[in-house]
């Protein structure tokens, strides 16, 4: 099956009622590393998703990808978002 990638910054923000109705946690990670972070998320995610945080500047994404939240690293950098995705 094939999935169209989209741009992070366009990743659709669900709000807080949508993400519980699905099952998916918010996470807000601070001084974690990006692999971390993604086990963290993991961890949290029901089972059938898929933690994923693009690091990279202009990475795609599937398109069908929910953002849960975001890691940042250190003061001073930017945060990266952590997004799940359907495993399906």
């Amino acid at each position: 099956m094939k999935t169209t990638t989209i741009d992070v910054a366009e990743l659709p923000r669900l709000s807080a009622t949508q993400r519980k109705a699905l099952g998916l946690p918010y996470l807000n990670l601070f001084r974690v590393g990006v692999q971390e972070a993604r086990q963290q998320a993991q961890a949290a995610l029901p089972t059938g998703w898929l933690a994923q945080v693009p690091c990279f500047s202009g990475e795609h994404v599937p398109s069908n990808a929910v953002r849960i939240g975001q890691v940042k690293v250190r003061t001073g950098d930017r945060a990266f978002p952590i997004v799940a995705v359907p495993s399906a």
